[in-house]
């Protein structure tokens, strides 16, 4: 039997095959020779590479981290300085449509914002909460081509260097937000990593 044994620590290498060649052809001859020591330490760290991989937790979709690292990014004031965003512009306001004859309720309705470019469409329903400046607003953005839903899509309400919420569209292009609308806080929508989109929320 060799009289010189290997720390445990070698061997949970061994067991995960980090041993360089000339290590590892030493460490089986050490095996080879008889050492039952150290066979019953590398069946050990055999096992807990086992256990360790089967509770390993997955890695993260690529498509999580982009966003929340864009999110992160977005977040900083002197970032967001350096980013040209393009203004969407508002093409309809269901505040300034009048409302049919019977329908006025006591409780404000849903209020529907359109706004535009050239590639995008952001459709927004803003409904306030009774006796609160807070509003639940639903979105969606979409490909003006298409028409379809952009998803994972990094958003951001942003007033001043105040972050009000923070997102990340889902399949269809939809997020949904509650927040306070006073002093006409700023969507951002990171579609573009250099040139965001941007839709400004009035009261």
């Amino acid at each position: 039997m060799a009289s010189r044994h290997f720390h445990r620590s070698r061997w949970a290498d061994f067991s995960r095959g980090l041993t360089s060649g000339r290590q590892a052809a030493a460490m089986r001859a050490h095996l080879d020779a008889g050492c039952s020591r150290c066979a019953s330490t590398l069946a050990a760290q055999r096992r807990v590479a086992v256990v360790a991989a089967a509770d390993a937790w997955p890695a993260p979709p690529a498509a999580a981290v982009r966003s929340i690292k864009a999110l992160f990014a977005l977040a900083r004031p002197e970032h967001r300085s350096r980013l040209r965003s393009v203004q969407l512009k508002p093409t309809f306001d269901g505040a300034l449509v009048p409302a049919a004859a019977g329908t006025r309720a006591a409780v404000a309705p849903a209020r529907r914002l359109l706004f535009e470019s050239t590639r995008f469409a952001l459709d927004l329903h803003v409904t306030p909460r009774p006796r609160s400046r807070l509003a639940d607003i639903c979105g969606q953005l979409l490909e003006q081509q298409t028409g379809s839903g952009v998803a994972e899509v990094p958003a951001l309400l942003i007033l001043g260097d105040r972050i009000l919420w923070s997102g990340v569209t889902a399949e269809l292009g939809e997020f949904e937000l509650t927040a306070e609308l006073t002093g006409s806080p700023e969507l951002w929508l990171l579609a573009d990593e250099r040139h965001p989109i941007s839709a400004r929320l009035g009261p």
